[in-house]
Parts: C-alpha cells; sequence; structure tokens
C-alpha cells in the first residue's frame, strides 16, 4: 500500500484485508486528520491484534471505529499516540471497557471536544471519569449503550441523547 499526501481515509473497507506488513501504512500519513476504521464483516482469531497494530497518526483530529472486535479499545487510543484527536465515534462491536492507556496519566490532557457512543451493549465506564479526562468536552451523544454509569443523558441506554 503506497499512499502519501492523504487527509481523509473514510473507511478501511475490512480490517481483514490489511496484511501484517500493511499495519504501520497510517503512521506515515502526516497530513491524514480524518479516519474511519471499520472491522464489519472481518473475522478471524488475530483481528484485535491486527487492530493494536495499526498506529494512525499523531495529528489525526477525528475518528471513528465501528465494530471493535474486542472487548477493550485498541492499544494506541490513547492520549500520548493521538494528543490532537478533537472528535471521537465509536459504534457497535463489542467493546466493554477502555483500556486503562485511554485514560493516560496526569500530565496527558486530552483535547476531545465531540464524544459519540453508539451500540454499545456491553460498555460500562462512569462520566465522572470521562469529564476529568475530557476536560474541552461539549458535546457528547449516546444511544443504545445501557451500561453507562451515571451519564447525564436520560434515555442514554436506549433512545439516546445529547449533553451539551
Amino acid at each position: 500500500m503506497s499512499v502519501s499526501n492523504v487527509s481523509m481515509i473514510s473507511s478501511l473497507v475490512s480490517m481483514a484485508m490489511i496484511g501484517d506488513t500493511e499495519v504501520n501504512v497510517l503512521v506515515n500519513l502526516q497530513e491524514l486528520q480524518h479516519l474511519s476504521i471499520s472491522c464489519f464483516d472481518s473475522h478471524g482469531d488475530d483481528l484485535m491484534t491486527k487492530l493494536d497494530k495499526l498506529f494512525p497518526p499523531q495529528q489525526l483530529h477525528e475518528l471513528s471505529l465501528a465494530f471493535n472486535p474486542g472487548k477493550t479499545s485498541p492499544i494506541w487510543l490513547n492520549p500520548i499516540s493521538l494528543p490532537m484527536l478533537r472528535y471521537l465515534s465509536i459504534s457497535s462491536g463489542n467493546l466493554a471497557k477502555m483500556r486503562e492507556r485511554f485514560w493516560g496519566n496526569d500530565n496527558a490532557v486530552r483535547k476531545i471536544e465531540g464524544l459519540m457512543l453508539e451500540s454499545l451493549s456491553d460498555f460500562e465506564e462512569e462520566w465522572v471519569k470521562v469529564q476529568q479526562v475530557m476536560p474541552s468536552l461539549r458535546v457528547v451523544t449516546v444511544s443504545w449503550c445501557p451500561e453507562l454509569v451515571s451519564f447525564p443523558i436520560e434515555d442514554g441506554g436506549f433512545r439516546g441523547g445529547v449533553w451539551k
């Protein structure tokens, strides 16, 4: 895969199509700001391992992750690996918890302003924790996430809603 001056990749059609030698192709795309990754209809025991190896470039501003195959978030989804991330959308899949690295440490401040969580039936996180690590958060959209704890969205478990 040879790509250089790309500012947006709308979709990686299938994670299963990405070979082991191609997982580092994204880190070299220095102009990439918007990325959508979907693991829909991708199969294999090594899918989460492959996703963990797929490091997006640090200057990424918007990330959409759909059909995450694992119970935890990818290793690279953290404030050190993606310090410029402003918008994060996570939908569908098996995600239940964010890895400890996602929350960062006391020195890492997330710049995320928009967060969308959709159709994550096993996802369990606390609103207080999210607010602490995302002080710039302005808009949160949640729907079909029944296990969220103390989120300020009245029907986030089913119909959903928006917090501003």
